[in-house]
């Protein structure tokens, strides 16, 4: 998870083994579980049974994500270009739904919003080519 500090993850039970996972993500300064009713508990969740959940919590959302992004491959998007990528002669910016795309493409355009088509997709990045 990017950014995020703070996981919170309710369980329907947690004797069910396949109890459904909800979760919130906050940053650390906006939320202090020492007062919640779940840190009065006398019976707290093992570590390793809150490790186990967040690591399937994890593993659901990246699933999502890329499951979306693999959805946006072929199409043209709008994309917001906010500054030079690590590789030389590319830039990067972002759709309206915040994913980050790699373009070659001028550092001209940063500052600008242009139609890309995705092309692929790697682990944190949508890439592909100006239409």
């Amino acid at each position: 998870m990017r950014n995020v500090e703070r996981i919170i993850c309710g369980i329907a039970t947690s004797r069910s083994a396949s109890a459904k996972i909800t979760a919130a993500a906050f940053p650390p300064s906006s939320i202090d579980t020492s007062r919640t009713p779940a840190a009065a508990a006398r019976k707290q969740i093992p570590e390793e049974v809150k490790a186990a959940r967040l690591d399937v919590l994890q593993k659901l959302l990246q699933s999502q994500q890329y499951a979306f992004d693999d959805a946006q491959i072929g199409k043209a998007l709008p994309v917001l270009f906010e500054k030079s990528a690590r590789e030389a002669g590319r830039i990067m910016g972002r759709t309206p739904f915040s994913q980050p795309v790699h373009v070659q493409a001028p550092a001209a355009l940063i500052g600008t919003i242009a139609d890309v088509k995705i092309t692929r997709r790697t682990a944190n990045s949508l890439h592909g080519t100006l239409v």
